[in-house]
């Protein structure tokens, strides 16, 4: 008898064990080691999907037009701190270039590191809300300015959502919501020069930020910015040291 008893708590508590085995498996709490972990923080993906959120419901509530567009791109939420790789390429008649920019921004502060088509190094740019510090490859020493009417396209070559906001509405012949690379976007078009030069624009509803812009000549691409790898959250501040070690952050 008491053999039995035993025999029967021994596969009550097994079922036990397999049971709960399977409920940690189901919420994945037992993921092998070799699994990828995201680097952002649960906060930090918490902020995204509430950006993303309240984006996707204004855009639906709405229709965009090339008379709203500007009103509707400068409503969007967007986070305070985030980071991206912009690839810029040039297309040639024959041939194409590639170069990289590195944007790092936190609140007021920001970092914008200039790869050349080799990937070296160019030029490297902090700002502040007042100031602007430049320098190049290898410089101990660097270039400062008040920060005035600074922007990423006129230093970095890098159009922004701040640029779709700048054009004169006149210029803008098209707008929308489009799916443009799986992302959907609020996008529109400038025409320069009797239409001669356009300009596509993509400002990405999940981050409220300019995902691409493609140039182009009578309908013949010859400039594209691509950005990619969006990361929204904390920026190290270890980002923002001048060459001669202080720290702006």
């Amino acid at each position: 008898m008491k053999k039995r008893t035993a025999l029967m708590f021994s596969a009550g508590l097994f079922l036990i064990v397999l049971a709960v085995l399977i409920i940690l498996l189901m919420n994945g709490s037992m993921k092998s080691q070799g699994s990828i972990v995201l680097p952002q923080g649960s906060a930090q993906i918490e902020e995204a999907e509430d950006i993303a959120r309240r984006n996707h419901r204004k855009v639906t509530e709405i229709t965009v037009t090339k008379d709203n567009v500007q009103a509707v791109v400068a409503s969007l939420s967007r986070p305070a701190s985030y980071s991206y790789a912009a690839e810029k390429t040039y297309y040639h008649q024959s041939a194409s270039s590639l170069s990289v920019c590195l944007v790092r921004v936190s609140g007021e502060l920001g970092r914008i590191d200039l790869f050349d088509t080799e990937g070296k190094v160019q030029k490297q740019l902090i700002y502040t809300r007042s100031d602007l510090y430049m320098w190049g490859r290898g410089d101990s020493s660097y270039y400062t300015s008040s920060r005035n009417s600074f922007t990423l396209e006129n230093e970095a070559g890098l159009p922004t959502y701040e640029s779709v906001l700048e054009l004169d509405s006149a210029d803008i012949v098209d707008a929308g919501l489009k799916e443009h690379n799986g992302r959907l976007c609020v996008y529109l078009t400038s025409a320069y020069e009797q239409g001669r030069y356009t300009r596509e624009w993509y400002i990405e509803i999940d981050s409220g930020l300019l995902y691409s812009c493609d140039t182009k000549d009578n309908g013949r691409l010859i400039w594209s910015v691509v950005c990619r790898d969006m990361t929204i959250g904390h920026q190290d501040s270890s980002l923002f040291v001048l060459p001669n070690g202080r720290n702006l952050y």
